[in-house]
């Protein structure tokens, strides 16, 4: 059963994107329609917000955020919830984060599902990437401050 903050939230984001559609406009970002769920919805726009005030003023770092992108290890391929790539143009290095957005109709119900969660994890960390999980509540209660948690982390890695 949802809450009235999940359904408040579903309602609004189904809105948003079927009234944009239904008026024959184009969705300026294409991304937010790859999200395959609205907890992931909620987090890109948040991290989206934050991280395009940081390209106005910051010369040093190029940010990009991508989602449901592919990534591959040996012969099994993963698709990450949000990928955040940051480019440090001084040091001549990429950081690159994923953004897991964890709701419990797929995480954490079975052995299996958690078996298989922390072998992806584990593998996503071997090849370079740093892996932030959030639950679907967290998301729902505050995306902003999820995100901000997000540069947090982000921030102790690239300074």
């Amino acid at each position: 059963m949802k809450s009235k903050l999940e359904k408040s939230v579903l309602d609004y984001l189904d809105g948003v994107t079927g009234r944009l559609l239904d008026e024959g406009n184009e969705i300026e970002d294409i991304r937010i329609l790859k999200c395959e769920s609205p907890i992931e919805q909620l987090m890109f726009l948040a991290l989206e917000d934050l991280f395009k005030h940081f390209d106005l003023f910051c010369d040093r770092f190029l940010f990009n955020i991508e989602v449901q992108e592919e990534v591959v290890f040996r012969n099994a391929k993963y698709r990450t919830d949000i990928t955040l790539s940051i480019a440090d143009m001084e040091r001549e290095i990429n950081h690159e984060f994923v953004i897991e957005c964890d709701g419990h109709d797929f995480h954490e119900k079975t052995k299996e599902q958690v078996r298989k969660d922390k072998q992806r994890e584990r593998r996503l960390m071997r090849l370079g990437y740093r892996v932030i999980r959030f639950s679907g509540s967290e998301i729902f209660e505050d995306p902003d401050e999820s995100a901000l948690e997000v540069w947090e982390i982000v921030k102790k890695v690239i300074y």
